[in-house]
């Protein structure tokens, strides 16, 4: 037995006989490199937290910001309509007139009937 093996047994330690790299060996450790690599752009890409997943949410992010801004908007403009009702009472007239169909006290209504609704009147 070679002295330094013997040495290295006595010492505790093992020491592993170096094995050359065959063809076939350096083609698998590439194959796995490769394939790994793969693996990992495929979920940087597609996966759970990938790009795809943050240009979604960035399109959405977007639709919804226009959407704060249209509700904003609504929400203003009601607050106009809600400020001006409680101070001009002919803005509450207007409206009680157009939405609810009020006449004021003497005023006389004419309805005027289209073709129409006549013949479903008859029936």
């Amino acid at each position: 037995m070679d002295r330094n093996r013997m040495l290295d047994i006595r010492m505790g330690t093992k020491s592993k006989p170096h094995l050359e790299d065959t063809p076939a060996k350096k083609r698998t450790r590439k194959f796995l490199r490769y394939g790994a690599l793969i693996v990992f752009a495929c979920y940087f890409v597609a996966g759970n937290r990938g790009l795809l997943h943050l240009v979604k949410m960035k399109s959405e992010e977007a639709g919804l910001r226009k959407e704060i801004e249209n509700l904003e908007s609504e929400h203003n403009r009601t607050e106009t309509e809600k400020a001006s009702l409680k101070q001009d009472l002919k803005v509450v007239e207007r409206l009680a007139r157009e939405e609810l169909g009020l006449v004021k006290q003497g005023e006389v209504v004419f309805r005027f009937v289209g073709p129409g609704t006549e013949e479903s009147r008859d029936k």
